[in-house]
């Protein structure tokens, strides 16, 4: 493999094995390149001859040792290298099964908790306005009936129970507005952040 040479002094021999079909879920080892002498029982160059301006086959004219020094390549994997390899494969898919169903456990204790905070904030919110709606009406029926007798003073302290009593609905209905969040989809809006700092800080 041509474009390792840069690299072949980390990973000259490669053994890889497959976690799962997805692409990229493999457990890789690298090998540093080893230089080997291969010893030949000839030139295998000297097998061919030219004849009469023709290349032929023929009986190799030497038959001593000829050694070739082979490059690029690692030591190749042992049987029980393989084997260990494959073996800590398994591990990891079982690790990763083990993992994967304590996530699920997770989701559904979450969903359990969850769907347990909205019925609870349902039932606050409802028996919170219940209250509410009696303040507010017999708010009304005061400044109605006594705005007379009232005077500046007590009309005041009616309007701030007035204005409280609408702050704390908005409140109620937020809080069960966001219990329900998880129930409907997301709608994405462009918010302009600057603008509503400004506004803040006016």
């Amino acid at each position: 493999y041509a474009a390792a040479e840069d690299f072949k002094q980390a990973a000259a021999g490669l053994l890889a094995v497959r976690l799962s079909n997805m692409p990229g879920d493999y457990l890789m080892w690298f090998r540093p390149e080893v230089a080997q002498t291969v010893h030949w029982a000839g030139n295998p160059e000297k097998a061919v001859a030219k004849h009469e301006g023709q290349l032929r086959l023929s009986p190799r004219q030497s038959f001593e040792t000829w050694t070739q020094l082979v490059k690029g390549t690692s030591q190749p994997w042992q049987t029980f290298e393989v084997e260990m390899a494959l073996s800590l494969r398994n591990d990891v898919k079982d690790f990763i099964f083990q993992k994967y169903r304590e996530v699920q456990q997770t989701n559904r204790e979450l969903t359990e908790a969850y769907d347990d905070l909205e019925t609870f904030s349902y039932s606050v919110s409802h028996d919170l306005r219940a209250p509410l709606r009696t303040i507010e009406a017999y708010a009304d029926i005061i400044k109605e009936n006594y705005h007379d007798a009232l005077g500046e003073d007590g009309l005041g302290y009616l309007d701030n129970i007035q204005s409280s009593s609408t702050r704390l609905g908005q409140l109620i209905a937020g809080l069960l507005a966001y219990t329900r969040a998880g129930r409907k989809n997301l709608i994405l809006n462009i918010l302009p952040v600057r603008e509503v700092i400004q506004n803040e800080a006016k």
